[in-house]
């Protein structure tokens, strides 16, 4: 069998002053963390033997970092994280939850529940 196997790497990280990253509590409620900055990285594409294939060109993405256990791992791996907010951006409104969690609850009915 010939698979692939894709990860991100980080390759580099910029401070995001003022920066939050904002989660969803289990049941009700948000918490809007600082964030300490946006990580930078790189595709990796691994083949059998998990050997990394070379590649002239590889995709990149910058992505919030959020700090776990004194080390800044990527927000979007977190299934709680919802959305960062610049330092102007005030709090999202309450109906602004209640929709995002009808759209989680949507979307992991249609995963289970293919057509």
């Amino acid at each position: 069998m010939n698979k692939k196997r894709y990860e991100w790497h980080t390759i580099d990280f910029r401070p995001a002053t003022g920066w939050r990253a904002v989660h969803l509590k289990p049941a009700a409620g948000f918490i809007a963390l600082p964030m300490p900055g946006w990580l930078i990285q790189e595709e990796i594409v691994f083949g059998p033997g998990d050997n990394i294939i070379p590649s002239d060109f590889r995709s990149r993405r910058v992505v919030p970092g959020i700090l776990e256990n004194s080390i800044v791992e990527p927000a979007v791996d977190e299934p709680d994280f919802w959305m960062v907010l610049s330092e102007s951006d005030s709090d999202p409104h309450p109906s602004a939850e209640i929709r995002e969690r009808e759209q989680r609850e949507n979307a992991s009915q249609t995963q289970s529940h293919p057509s």
